[in-house]
């Protein structure tokens, strides 16, 4: 069953009034779920219609500026996407999770593969640095916290271990 945002503020804040009241605060940004999909529509419809009396209106040579164009926004949009998921595999190759790198992607990620795999790198050697670094010190604190045995007890206990043995 899909649940709508009213709904949803209900189940989450447990009061209707309070979310009258949450949604008057917001305003004009609260849009319900089916008024954003029409409008989504619409602007769908309206761009195809731009782009058709673009064409229409274009010569021969426009044209094919006008796909060029499109082409390589395309190229652009889809080697972004491809960085995207080497930068993501690096990351998991590293053995970071997503929570740890999600929030970077989108601003070391380009279509320029080189100097985004150059970044990520220098994220996971820095990232590895930190977590080894977090790792030592966490290992070092133990340590010093952990209660030495007192040395009359070891050597006592050995001493006797070997004299039970060699007897």
């Amino acid at each position: 069953m899909n649940m709508g945002l009213n709904e949803k503020l209900i189940e989450v804040v447990g009061d209707e009034e309070k979310v009258k009241q949450i949604q008057k605060e917001v305003g004009e940004t609260f849009i319900p779920k089916e008024e954003y999909a029409k409008v989504k529509n619409k602007l769908a419809e309206l761009q195809a219609d731009l782009e058709k009396t673009k064409l229409a209106n274009m010569d021969k040579e426009q044209v094919a500026q006008h796909e060029l164009e499109k082409t390589k926004a395309l190229q652009t949009e889809l080697e972004i996407k491809l960085n995207k998921v080497d930068a993501e595999r690096s990351f998991v190759n590293a053995g970071f999770t997503s929570d740890v790198y999600a929030d970077l992607l989108e601003q070391i990620v380009s279509n320029d593969k080189e100097r985004t795999m150059a970044t990520v790198n220098k994220f996971i050697s820095v990232l590895g640095k930190e977590k080894e670094n977090t790792a030592n010190r966490t290992k070092e604190s133990l340590l010093n916290q952990t209660r030495q045995p007192d040395k009359s007890d070891t050597d006592s206990t050995t001493n006797k271990t070997v004299k039970k043995f060699t007897l």
